[in-house]
């Protein structure tokens, strides 16, 4: 074969084997070749024949001393190697290779005797005296917490290196020195620790004079900006280069934290300005750099002012920065500081929003999300820890709270009878307390309730249960009413012998955790010893319940325990927007039918073409999308009616929400705490929230209630109102208008109205305008206020009376009816602009008046549902460029107030159907963008809560057919997620996120983040059994045997054992015990368990 030649390279003679055999081969094409190099001239040929020769010496040598060499080898020891001849190769041109010279490394370099090998001499100095090692020879990478490091991180005094070049133009900027015109530099000038003497010529311009910081007498900004900076910080005066926006942000805080030390937000911003320049990221790294950021910034706040240091806020996000860097007890150590230190003062210290209520909810947060490590690593040193919490928080909103996350934490575990026992024993001291016993001290209260307890008779939430109180009335009997005892299903270890073992211990826990939520007799409860709850197990958590307030929260805590999902209500238990409650409250999102509803069943649907021919013409296809107001419902307590419309669903509970409840146990708590709480109010609500469950279930069944507590509450206007609403979901209108008339029939023209009246007038005209009869939507609103029906002045007048009617109204809700019926008549006026008209009435209103929190909240959502039922209901024209203005104007306002508002959301998503712009839903989907503040001081979103992230993964199936290009932005999302502090401790996302992973089948993934899960969620019993369902395929026998031996070691309930299954697998002589494995696989196994023991034995 003809070896090729290429005219970009040299020729190399040595490289072409010349032998007689391949001459001989050759045939014809060596005379060819021959005639050739006669035709050449007598040089040519000449050193032609002079190199072929010496490549003959030369293939005879080499052979020669690869042969020496070989014997050198095996006679050389492996420590160094023995070279007794030259390369000949050196003097051959083009023969020299790089792989032929030898190369040679003394062994052991680096390593010292003594040392493990890892560590390696990095630098040594002369003679010897001072060596430095590092791990594997590599110099340790400085981190942000060091000395050298946390100077450059806290200098104020930053430099841009770049040439000051004019922004227009090609030519150079001049700089104006003493009225004289220099020539800038082509340089970029370094700053040198040495000044400059000032005889120096060049010290008039082109210099950088280093101004020392003035001595300050306070330990104020300035002191330790110097500290860090030193001599090296240099004066932006007598600099023009032009600095990015970035740097203008931190030299502007920094001018502010200077004048204003003890500004909590001024070092919060500081913190997120500085963080902006490294992204979140679910990579573990660069969590730890985003934590040394964050630690160092709250370190300097802290030591600037001994006040910042007493803040409960500062010292929490100092904390769990710390929690990312600090080993456990060092951890642990700190929050046992902050707690007797900001835990223990005076409730009337309170510091923007945040007392000593905050620092122990913060402390049992982060107990919880560490029970896997520490001294209480168990489900009863929760509860300890939970008894200390009781015993120092104030106010009884929140000690409901904490009962409700007691309970949360329990039914994690596993402990669901317990969980429950809980919330009855509680619900029968509020509610069911003996008259006679009501004045009693509490201690004497909870030994008489201790008896009505071991009586063992029905309790609240069981069938035929009457109470404590009647059974006190009734002369305490002893006999205890039969009730049905639930049948448990058939363990699959008993039915299906060919299955693994695995997932039937899996499938029988999770099936029995879903019957077993009721405590049982002692004669009931078989050889389960949980199953039995005594009342020595709930008595230290009971707490003093007295308020109507702190009642009624504890009926709709029960109800979002059980897994209703009340919007706002936990949020309203805390007292704050920013609450971080949302983490463990909403875990309906993270039930089946919500899990089903997030991920699309088909993704590839609708994307197989955009266009349709018809007749040879092509058309393109309609777009379609799913429901505009999706899964997720999250606003403020108050902004609806428990039966008001949302788009398709109702605004508390549609038939997904309570598909994975018990309806049964639901159906007997609503009507056995019927008409338990002193204040009415709230026992319409209770109705109002019994009707709206079974109107979820069945409509005719939720007319025949509400028509039952409508017998018995006549005068009850909300009730009346829930009434007409059910009609109309019905489709009976006239039935809901008869309704509406009846109930306002008794309406005066006196300005002292009903409770709930002026809300009634208000949905009766709504009806009637989303009905298209405006004319009747006119009447209604005119007959609100006592107005005849006529012209345009009946219509000013009527204007003006709701006006008075407004300015009268004490309550908040009254009063935004009022403002909705005026936004009504403006709307009905019709014209171009009548809807955006409308919309300017709420506008005045919000600003007018002033409002706040949920109330500015709710002002909004009626603005924009306004404009939303008046553009897709009705389908009449509206401006959508002002719309779409006022639309995000709103969005942006509620992002920066830090609550989720999905009604608003949703709006905003109407308004981008069929408008090609994706990236400003894209946009959502993204990481908080920094907004202005006063003074151009930048200030950050809120964080997410687990709302908002949730609804993010519906959002990429909203559009059918987008799912492929979006889910690797949903899975960024989930991964910043994880990675916030905020959403860290969240089991509900963790298991959002592995189903994300298992429906898109990255089942390696998915297993690497269940373990991540478990280390962040230590409690959470679904979790670990993940791993023995869905991923069973990825996990080994060994493996799921130690995650069993884990969950043991935590205390989580195991109704039955796992080695239970396994031993009756092995009886059956079933070897599959490894999924589609066989017993070849099982001893590979043994045998690689074998060799590890033997290789580990001498150590």
């Amino acid at each position: 074969m003809n070896a090729p030649s290429f005219s970009s390279f040299p020729p190399s003679f040595g490289s072409f084997p010349d032998t007689e055999e391949n001459d001989r081969k050759a045939g014809s094409s060596k005379l060819r070749q021959k005639d050739d190099l006669d035709s050449r001239p007598e040089r040519s040929r000449k050193g032609h024949d002079r190199h072929r020769d010496k490549r003959k010496d030369t293939n005879a040598s080499e052979s020669k001393a690869r042969k020496e060499k070989r014997k050198e080898k095996r006679r050389a020891p492996r420590l160094f190697v023995v070279d007794k001849s030259g390369d000949p190769m050196n003097v051959v041109y083009g023969g020299l290779n790089a792989t032929d010279v030898p190369k040679y490394k003394r062994a052991g370099y680096g390593q010292i005797l003594g040392l493990p090998p890892s560590l390696r001499i990095i630098t040594r100095s002369t003679g010897g005296k001072l060596l430095e090692v590092g791990v594997n020879g590599k110099r340790p990478v400085p981190r942000y917490i060091e000395s050298r490091s946390f100077a450059l991180l806290t200098t104020s005094q930053t430099r841009q290196l770049l040439p000051s070049y004019a922004s227009k133009g090609k030519g150079r900027l001049d700089l104006s020195i003493e009225g004289d015109t220099v020539p800038a530099p082509d340089f970029i000038r370094l700053p040198s620790r040495k000044g400059r003497p000032d005889t120096d010529p060049l010290s008039t311009y082109r210099s950088i004079n280093t101004l020392k910081p003035e001595a300050s007498d306070s330990d104020s900004v300035a002191s330790s900006v110097s500290d860090g900076i030193g001599a090296s910080s240099e004066s932006d005066a007598e600099d023009n280069m032009p600095r990015t926006a970035h740097q203008d942000s931190l030299a502007r805080l920094e001018a502010s934290l200077q004048k204003n030390p003890t500004s909590l937000p001024l070092w919060f911003a500081l913190v997120e300005l500085t963080l902006s320049t490294l992204p979140p990221s679910a990579k573990t790294s660069l969590i730890r750099a985003r934590a040394d950021i964050k630690l160092s910034v709250l370190d300097r706040a802290m030591r600037t002012d001994s006040r910042n240091k007493d803040s409960v806020e500062l010292r929490v996000k100092w904390l769990n920065a710390g929690a990312d860097i600090w080993d456990g007890e060092k951890l642990e150590k700190e929050w046992d500081q902050a707690v007797r230190e900001l835990g223990m003062m005076g409730n009337d210290k309170v510091e923007r929003g945040f007392t000593r209520n905050n620092m122990w909810d913060e402390w049992l947060r982060w107990r919880i999300s560490s029970a896997g490590r520490g001294t209480r690593a168990n489900v009863e040193g929760i509860i300890e820890d939970a008894r200390r919490v009781l015993g120092n928080v104030d106010g009884e909103l929140m000690m409901v709270k904490i009962l409700w996350r007691i309970t949360v934490v329990l039914q994690d575990a596993g402990f669901s009878e317990r969980a429950m026992a809980l919330f009855q024993a509680q619900i029968e001291l509020t509610f069911n307390c003996p008259s006679s016993l009501a004045s009693r001290p509490f201690p004497e209260r909870l030994q008489s309730l201790e008896e009505f307890w071991e009586a063992e008779i029905p309790r609240v939430g069981e069938v035929d249960a009457h109470g404590w109180q009647a059974w006190v009335r009734e002369g305490k009997p002893d006999i205890r009413p039969s009730a049905p005892i639930p049948q448990y299903p058939a363990s699959n270890m008993d039915i299906d012998k060919s299955s693994d073992p695995y997932v039937r211990w899996a499938i029988d826990e999770v099936n029995q955790d879903a019957t077993s939520c009721m405590p049982k007799c002692a004669d009931d409860a078989g050889d389960d010893p949980y199953a039995t709850i005594l009342f020595s197990d709930i008595k230290d958590l009971l707490l003093d319940i007295r308020s109507a307030d702190a009642k009624h929260a504890l009926r709709l805590a029960w109800l979002g325990y059980i897994g209703l999902h009340i919007p706002g209500f936990v949020e309203f238990l805390g007292q704050n927007t920013n609450t971080r409650d949302d983490v463990w409250a909403h875990r309906h999102l993270s039930r089946a039918p919500c899990l089903e509803a997030l991920f699309p069943p088909n993704p590839t649907a609708g994307k197989n073409r955009d266009w349709d021919a018809i007749a040879g013409t092509i058309v393109a296809r309609e777009k379609t999308y799913g429901p505009t107001f999706g899964v997720v419902k999250e606003w403020g307590r108050g902004v609806f009616e428990p039966l008001e419309n949302i788009g398709e669903t109702t605004s508390l509970w549609g038939k997904r929400d309570i598909q994975a409840v018990n309806k049964d146990l639901v159906r007997r708590i609503f009507q056995q705490l019927r008409r338990h709480d002193s204040c009415l109010q709230h026992d319409e609500e209770w109705d109002m929230m019994a009707m709206a469950f079974e109107a979820a279930h069945s409509i005719k069944s939720a007319i025949k209630l509400s028509r039952t507590i409508l017998s018995t509450s006549r005068e009850s206007v909300p009730l009346w109102g829930t009434h007409a609403r059910l009609e109309k979901m019905r489709g009976k209108i006239d039935e809901a208008r008869r309704v509406y008339e009846t109930a306002l029939s008794s309406t005066s023209r006196s300005p002292e109205l009903r409770r709930g009246e002026a809300t009634l007038w208000w949905a009766w005209a709504e009806m009637e305008w989303i009905q298209g009869d405006d004319d009747r939507a006119r009447t209604v609103a005119l007959q609100a206020v006592g107005v005849a029906v006529g012209g345009p002045m009946a219509i000013l007048r009527g204007k003006r009376a709701l006006e008075e009617r407004l300015r009268s109204s004490s309550e908040w809700k009254e009063r935004e009816a009022w403002v909705c019926l005026l936004a009504l008549l403006e709307v009905l006026a019709g014209g171009a602009g009548a809807i955006e008209e409308g919309m300017r009435v709420l506008q005045r209103y919000v600003n007018d008046e002033g409002l706040t929190g949920v109330q500015r909240e709710s002002a909004w959502t009626r603005m924009l549902l306004l404009e939303w039922k008046h553009a897709v209901l009705l389908r009449r024209q509206a401006k959508r460029s002002v719309v779409r203005n006022i639309v995000t104007g709103v969005l942006r306002e509620t992002e920066q107030a830090g609550y989720t508002n999905t009604a608003i959301l949703g709006v905003f998503l109407e308004g981008e159907k069929g408008e090609s712009v994706w990236g400003r839903v894209r946009a959502l989907m993204g990481d908080p963008a920094l907004m202005g503040g006063e003074d151009g001081i930048t200030f950050k979103v809120p964080e997410r809560g687990v709302s908002r992230r949730i609804w993010e993964v519906w959002l990429a199936s909203w559009e059918p057919g987008r799912w492929e290009d979006e889910k690797e932005r949903v899975r960024n999302s989930m991964g910043i997620a994880v990675g916030d502090e905020r959403t860290r401790a969240s089991a509900i996302i963790w298991q959002i996120y592995v189903a994300l992973e298992i429906y898109c089948g990255e089942l390696k993934r998915a297993k690497g983040l269940l373990f991540r899960a478990v280390a962040e969620c230590p409690l959470v019993k679904e979790l670990y059994l993940v791993a023995f369902r869905a991923l069973r395929s990825v996990f080994t026998a060994s493996e799921l045997e130690a995650w069993a031996e884990s969950m043991a070691e935590r205390g989580i309930r195991m109704h039955r054992g796992l080695e239970e299954y396994i031993d009756a697998n092995k009886r059956s002589g079933s070897s599959d015990s490894d999924g589609n494995s066989s017993d070849g696989e099982a001893e590979l196994e043994l045998e690689k368990e074998t060799r590890d023991y033997r290789r580990l034995a001498p150590f």
